[in-house]
């Protein structure tokens, strides 16, 4: 209703085809031999699918049980979640994080790509706002990382840049050592904290209430104006 086509007319206007060079870079036609579907990760993303992969960790798992400070290289803070994530991509996995905004993940990203260049891996970082990829840029400026960035496309980038920003990261700072006293006694400071969370969280004898239960009740009882 209320379209029509007129064969004898054209109409003139600004469009925007910026994503047609990604469109026909995943035309496996355009790539010789067929050499786009032999990469097994883009042979699983656009024809077989990704096969189903065990857990690593069960859904209520505690990082702290499962993973030690020092295999974990977190340049800002992360959550259980997030951390859960980060070893994921550690170990190799395939996955898809999704969050609304303001749920850390510039934080992860963040994080999984100090992880992956202490692994000696390198890391393609793709986004459709170049926001998000200032947000995360900043982050690492911020943990003394940039001289891992390098900035491969944008309207600023030129020639000169790019080998400035090269020689910047040859010439970079060193490899940091890891302060194993630091871990142990972060160690330590985590376990004595979990056991008191754990005795917060644990029946009081044949009672079936935990201490947080009891104080709980007290706080409630106290505001009905219940006398202490």
């Amino acid at each position: 209703e209320r379209w029509t086509i007129r064969p004898n007319q054209i109409a003139l206007g600004f469009f925007s085809f910026t994503k047609i060079a990604m469109y026909r870079d995943l035309d496996p036609a355009n790539w010789p031999d067929g050499k786009l579907l032999d990469h097994p990760l883009i042979r699983a993303l656009l024809v077989d699918g990704f096969p189903a992969e065990e857990k690593l960790f069960a859904d209520d798992a505690s990082m702290d049980a499962v993973l030690h400070p020092a295999d974990m290289v977190h340049v800002v803070d992360a959550d259980n979640s997030q951390a859960l994530v980060i070893e994921a991509i550690r170990k190799g996995r395939n996955l898809v994080v999704q969050g609304p905004p303001g749920t850390g993940k510039s934080q992860t990203i963040t994080n999984i790509i100090a992880t992956a260049v202490r692994e000696g891996k390198s890391v393609l970082f793709v986004a459709e706002k170049l926001a998000a990829l200032n947000v995360v840029y900043s982050r690492l400026q911020r943990a003394n990382l940039s001289p891992i960035c390098l900035e491969l496309h944008s309207r600023s980038a030129n020639k000169r840049a790019v080998l400035e920003e090269l020689a910047k990261t040859l010439n970079g700072m060193p490899p940091a050592l890891t302060d194993f006293q630091v871990i142990d006694q972060l160690c330590k400071t985590r376990d004595q904290l979990n056991y008191y969370s754990g005795l917060l969280n644990a029946p009081i004898g044949q009672s079936g209430m935990t201490p947080f239960q009891a104080l709980g009740m007290q706080v409630y009882l106290a505001q009905e104006g219940f006398p202490p």
